[in-house]
């Protein structure tokens, strides 16, 4: 969606080898994903589908703005964000019903995890082509389940693992090529 969208909205050109790694990385999505549709727990989750599909195009849509506007201050977009996302939110929160254990673990994870990575994603994503940022924000689907496995003990399973190998596939050998071409320009 960010390629599309980048190319939509900024003319930014995407190389057909970042096209095949976005499509090997969708690919790999889909079957870290599939057995989900196998499952009588799937059934009627249409809502949730809707939700990632939105959650998902309005992460594009804000990579292509951080890519569009430079100058801005990502810091402070960022915490905006977050204290809109806060106060959309509150609705729903209970938060008298968190064990203090688990709102310790919940501040670590906004404050280190979503805070730290949106904060350097933001920083790099200004740097380089939107579908190539995008691209490796897509390790987050890969490394969410290594992180889960070695905090709690909860193994991933053959899907995860064979979706996220193609994925870590797809990316190791985009970054490689990009690593090998201007090796060649000088030779």
């Amino acid at each position: 969606m960010a390629g599309l969208l980048g190319w939509a909205w900024m003319g930014e050109r995407v190389a057909g080898r970042t096209w095949g790694a976005m499509g090997a990385a969708l690919l790999g999505s889909a079957i870290m994903v599939s057995r989900y549709f196998y499952t009588e727990a799937a059934a009627g989750s249409l809502g949730g589908d809707l939700l990632a599909f939105t959650v998902a195009l309005a992460f594009a849509a804000a990579t292509v703005i951080v890519r569009s506007h430079p100058t801005v201050s990502m810091p402070a977009a960022v915490a905006l964000a977050a204290a809109l996302g806060a106060l959309f939110a509150s609705a729903w929160a209970e938060p008298l019903s968190v064990r203090p254990r688990d709102l310790g673990l919940l501040a670590f994870f906004g404050i280190g995890q979503l805070g730290a990575g949106l904060l350097l994603f933001t920083a790099g994503a200004r740097l380089i082509p939107v579908a190539e940022a995008s691209l490796i924000a897509v390790l987050e689907s890969v490394l969410g389940p290594v992180w889960v496995w070695l905090a709690v003990g909860e193994r991933p399973g053959a899907f995860s693992l064979v979706g996220g190998g193609m994925i870590l596939s797809a990316l190791i050998v985009h970054t490689a090529a990009d690593l090998v071409r201007p090796l060649r320009a000088y030779s």
